[in-house]
């Protein structure tokens, strides 16, 4: 929904208990339904299968401070079953699930928010989206905690008792007046409630109501209701406003972790409201936004307005009581606030197909930069954080190559500029640098609620077709020249909309222009083919045929939606690639035939990228993948298998490519290839792209451009390291061992300049071949994001 933030996220992974475990299989089937479809799944490896089938039952809730709870739905990209929480404005949202909390049980699907009266309500997820309308709620009030009399900003609960451990459970409630309260979850019983002697759920925040016609005897006999309890003040140091805690954390020995607005990270006994012990996250007094605890509960960390992230960590001791926690490190990889903590687990994905993965512990870390940094948790003083920029994983660009049309997709309106002349172009090896006030020819704008999901723009530019979640638009577009002044002319884009009929207009997910036709990825699975035919004064659509979810074999990634859309050279046959693991991420289609043709096979990693290399129709069709650890496949499509290079180079094809481009921090976003050499192919990412031939041997290491590049003296670095070692190895090895491994290394640089990569842009977010030896390439530079941004905290350098 336009103009409304997002305040507060939670997840709910809806792990049933009585799920099946097959420990043969390593399978995981939360209901009968699931069976069918996990049977006709394929993957890489167990640990993919695992990821995907948990990825399927979790649900992303969202909260927002014009008093909304809705749930994000990634599918149709549009935030569904919206209520309003009843206590104003939403600050905060916990899930109410032991397995996201480190404990054993079912996920109940509760969700706890934090409110701006003071109180604390408690939903429950209604069981799947068959149930729940698309307009009606998905969630449903069953408690409301007393009010505190405070706004809530921060809630943290403690796993108990049961199956989905509510009773017993503890919920931590920070306020904005200072305070810290508790809340413990205790059962009634049913005679007290007989007798009337235990008040309505509403008013006392009873859990599960004896009215429910669903309860259970034993839900009947034991319901259960929160009572207050302990009541903690946080210092204000002689300040007249109130200290706001920001963030809190419950650990299971009873420990209570709290981050507020003088910059402070305490640590409280949760049953004696004691204070054990505190830490000055920064000098300048800044907020502290949110806090983390690691899996064995041994390191918290903390960030804040000051634009680091801390590490505390416990002292190991015979007794958690007589425990004591010390910081140990802290890392300033942002430059402006950081607002979020998260932490993931990571398996390695070397491409093996062993089950035996090891399983890392990574922190997250969001901030006001629009960055997202990364760090190891076992031991942060040792690594360096990596950062990723937020640049879009598919641009919203298009080139029509025909007219020379550059069209950029923003959030209510299109752009269009206009590219040099071919009359006009350089010489090889320089670049051309687009104007963007003097290109600029118009915009296509776009009244509606939403947000723009997807477009595409044919390659004469004759039409355009746009998506956002209230439907499908279709544009024809006219580019006439202007009179300016005397001598002098402009060229404007006229759009003229085109009439959608009611079966076409439905939300997509991604467009694509084939040569006189346009293809439909609907959010609902289905695929539309429409084909544009111009009447007297009109155009007319008609569908060519529909692939509808009954004729495409059954994945459990079909029920992602289609993110990205090739089309071949001569227009016979179309791919379309979903985000997400295991078989049916990829699937060919054929337009002659009308009919499903091919679904790729796993690879080791997702899927990044796909294209349909050449641009002859006589060209035998062949469609690359790109992976997003820096490898790539080629696949015959005729014959349902790989080239007969990709053959050679062997699968997984990670360790056989050079060690630069795998070991990439950005994974490749684009592929394309230069009509004028059609044995080359471009793989490139946000900071690089390489430069591959395919009728040249795949050599060790690639050699960067330009060689002074500060990234090129890394490697070369990391080169001579290797080197020194092999030769060492060498040196203390039998004398039976041969030195080809040595001659190799030492040759890495040698004359095959095969797998280039070049060093020389950064910030991509488009890139593509405009004709013969011309490509365009669009930067978004992270000085012009800087620069938008607000002012940083002020803090006293080294020095200065």
């Amino acid at each position: 929904m336009k103009n409304r933030s997002v305040d507060a996220m939670a997840w709910l992974c809806g792990f049933r208990s009585d799920t099946i475990n097959d420990s043969k299989n390593q399978t995981i089937i939360a209901n009968e339904s699931e069976i069918e479809t996990s049977t006709t799944a394929i993957y890489f490896s167990q640990t993919q299968k695992l990821a995907a089938q948990s990825q399927l039952r979790r649900r992303l809730f969202g909260a927002s401070r014009d008093g909304t709870i809705f749930e994000i739905d990634f599918k149709t990209k549009r935030q569904r079953g919206v209520i309003g929480s009843g206590g104003g404005a939403v600050f905060c949202l916990v899930s109410l699930c032991p397995c996201c909390h480190d404990s054993s049980g079912s996920c109940g699907k509760f969700l706890a928010a934090g409110c701006e009266d003071g109180s604390v309500r408690i939903y429950r997820a209604r069981e799947s989206a068959k149930e729940v309308a698309f307009n009606h709620p998905s969630l449903e009030l069953i408690s409301t905690l007393p009010s505190i009399g405070s706004a809530v900003i921060s809630v943290a609960w403690l796993p108990g008792s049961g199956d989905s451990k509510i009773e017993g459970s503890i919920i931590y409630i920070g306020a904005a007046d200072g305070t810290i309260r508790k809340f413990r979850c205790s059962s009634t019983s049913k005679f007290s409630r007989l007798l009337e002697s235990a008040p309505h759920a509403i008013s006392t925040g009873t859990v599960l109501q004896s009215d429910n016609a669903e309860m259970t005897e034993t839900e009947i006999s034991s319901s259960m209701q929160w009572k207050a309890g302990l009541r903690i003040t946080v210092e204000n140091r002689g300040k007249r406003s109130a200290t706001k805690v920001w963030a809190i954390l419950a650990l299971t020995d009873g420990t209570v972790i709290s981050g507020d607005s003088l910059g402070n990270v305490q640590f409280w006994d949760g049953n004696a409201g004691t204070l054990l012990q505190s830490f000055e996250h920064n000098p300048n007094n800044g907020d502290v936004f949110d806090l983390a605890v690691s899996y064995d509960q041994t390191k918290v960390m903390a960030s804040g307005i000051d634009s680091k992230v801390i590490c505390i960590e416990r002292v190991p001791s015979s007794s958690c009581a007589q425990s004591k926690w010390v910081l140990t490190s802290q890392q300033r990889s942002h430059t402006h606030d950081i607002n979020s903590l998260a932490l993931v687990y990571l398996s390695d994905s070397s491409g093996s197909l062993d089950d035996k993965t090891k399983c890392r512990e990574l922190l997250c870390s969001g901030g006001l930069d629009t960055k997202v940094c990364t760090y190891f948790v076992a031991n942060m003083r040792k690594h360096r954080a990596k950062v990723s920029y937020k640049y879009p994983a598919k641009a919203p660009i298009c080139l029509s190559r025909g007219p020379r049309i550059l069209s950029i997709m923003k959030p209510e309106k299109v752009d269009f500029y206009q590219l040099a002349n071919a009359e006009s172009e350089p010489a090889d090896g320089c670049n051309v640098a687009l104007n963007v006030e003097q290109r600029y020819l118009g915009s296509v704008g776009i009244a509606s609620n939403f947000n723009l999901i997807c477009f595409d723009i044919s390659e004469d530019g004759t039409f355009m077709a746009l998506s956002h979640s209230g439907g499908l638009m279709l544009f024809s577009l006219e580019f006439v020249n202007e009179t300016v002044d005397i001598g002098a002319s402009s060229t404007v884009v006229v759009p003229k909309k085109i009439d959608v009929p009611l079966d076409l207009d439905e939300t997509c997910s991604a467009l694509k222009f084939g040569p006189d036709y346009l293809l439909c990825a609907t959010v609902s699975g289905r695929m539309n083919v429409v084909q544009m035919k111009k009447t007297i004064d009109k155009y007319e659509l008609s569908t060519i045929f529909v692939f509808d979810k009954e004729s495409l074999p059954m994945f459990e990634s079909g029920k992602f939606p289609i993110s990205e859309l090739t089309v071949s050279a001569n227009g016979k046959w179309f791919a379309a690639a979903r985000n997400s693991l295991g078989k049916g991420s990829v699937q060919v289609f054929s337009v002659v035939e009308k009919k499903h043709w091919w679904t790729l096979p796993c690879t080791e990693s997702p899927q990044s990228a796909i294209k349909f290399l050449g641009v002859r129709s006589n060209v035998k069709p062949v469609l690359a993948v790109a992976c997003n650890n820096g490898a790539f496949y080629l696949f015959d499509v005729e014959r349902r298998c790989l080239t007969d290079w990709s053959e050679d180079l062997g699968f997984p094809a990670g360790p056989n490519l050079p060690k630069e481009l795998v070991n990439c921090p950005c994974c490749p976003e684009n592929l394309l290839h230069n009509w004028a050499t059609p044995n080359k192919i471009v793989m490139g990412g946000h900071s690089w792209f390489c430069s591959i031939d395919l009728s040249l041997p795949v050599p060790l290491h690639s050699k960067p451009y330009p060689e002074d590049h500060f990234t090129a003296r890394k490697w070369r670095k990391c080169l001579k390291e290797s080197h020194s070692q092999i030769k060492f190895d060498h040196i203390v090895s039998t004398a039976h061992e041969d030195t080809a491994d040595t001659e190799r290394v030492a040759k890495s640089y040698g004359d095959n300049s095969n797998f280039t990569i070049c060093l020389r842009y950064s910030g991509i977010i488009f890139q593509e071949f405009l004709s013969k030896n011309e490509m365009v390439i669009v930067e978004q530079p992270w000085l012009s994001v800087v620069n938008q941004l607000p002012d940083a905290l002020e803090r006293q350098r080294y020095g200065s």
